[in-house]
């Protein structure tokens, strides 16, 4: 696995885990919505990086 692939794989997971887990990190951060919206903003970008990384691989 090279290094870009599992640093989008990295940021994929953490935005999902931002989105999914949200209302338990809302005791440290006080705006939720903001919350949701950075989680999902990362979770595509990451995503979206991933899929051209496996499609480069593979051309």
């Amino acid at each position: 696995m090279s290094k870009k692939l599992g640093l989008w794989t990295v940021l994929f997971v953490v935005g999902l885990f931002t989105v999914l887990f949200r209302m338990e990190l809302s005791r440290y951060i006080s705006d939720l919505t903001s919350l949701l919206a950075a989680g999902c903003i990362l979770a595509v970008i990451a995503g979206a990086g991933l899929l051209m990384e496996l499609y480069r691989s593979r051309s």
